[in-house]
């Protein structure tokens, strides 16, 4: 498995020199930066593989934020990920596609089932995937496990509609590891602590867990850091040679 971290641009060269595969930016961070930086990202001697948080919060999806304002953002910020080369998004987005109280569940599905079409249908047009990350209950109010995100994906009913496997949100929400063996189109892997910094070595046996079943179920795909960090060199060094060690 490829293996690499989500970080910020000025983090590329650093995440580079201590081995990782491929950097993880932040999708919302790209559609307000100034084309100079872009270029500059491109140049980096790391790949931007994927990006994660395609939606600020102030975005609104099941209600308040309409169609035209969704699709113009989504086409500006597919732009600049295929222009930094990433094939992979991640559709997470807790806030932006929280239901409103007054909105019922089946109304707030459905409407989240046309949102995905809507991300898929323009990243397609750049070659790009989508993957529906399902998150802890603290964070949001709908598509908490594995299965409510593969039936999203279901839902919506599109080639490059996929899923993401987070070790931190699956912890929180008591979910089954298990429950790896058994989803559909997994793509994509997220892991941290279960205090949600860089992976430790006194939590190696649970990471190992999880490599088993991603082993498993045939996954060989990416997986990124996704933590937080206070010290990068020292903090992003030390997670990545835990998942070294995992990952043979």
């Amino acid at each position: 498995m490829k293996l690499g971290i989500c970080t910020t641009p000025e983090h590329m060269e650093e995440a580079a020199s201590l081995g990782f595969d491929y950097v993880e930016l932040a999708a919302s961070s790209l559609y307000t930066m100034p084309q100079e930086t872009l270029e500059q990202i491109c140049q980096a001697h790391l790949p931007v593989e994927t990006c994660n948080v395609l939606f600020p919060g102030h975005i609104q999806l099941i209600r308040g934020t309409s169609d035209e304002e969704i699709l113009a953002y989504l086409e500006e910020t597919f732009q600049r990920v295929h222009q930094l080369g990433g094939t992979l998004v991640v559709f997470g987005s807790g806030k932006a596609r929280a239901i409103p109280a007054d909105v019922p569940f089946e109304e707030a599905f459905a409407r989240l089932t046309q949102v995905l079409q809507m991300i898929c249908d323009t990243a397609a047009r750049y070659g790009i995937k989508v993957a529906v990350e399902p998150l802890r209950y603290e964070e949001t109010n709908i598509i908490h496990t594995l299965t409510e995100g593969a039936l999203l994906m279901q839902a919506a009913c599109r080639e490059n509609a996929c899923l993401l496997a987070d070790l931190y949100h699956m912890h929180e929400n008591h979910e089954s590891l298990a429950q790896i063996d058994v989803v559909p189109q997994l793509a994509h892997v997220h892991i941290s602590s279960t205090g949600r910094g860089v992976p430790v070595p006194e939590e190696a046996p649970y990471y190992q867990e999880f490599f088993d079943h991603l082993k498993a179920s045939g996954y060989a795909g990416r997986v990124s850091i996704e933590g937080r960090i206070d010290n990068f060199t020292e903090e992003a060094a030390a997670g990545l040679a835990v998942l070294k060690s995992l990952n043979q």
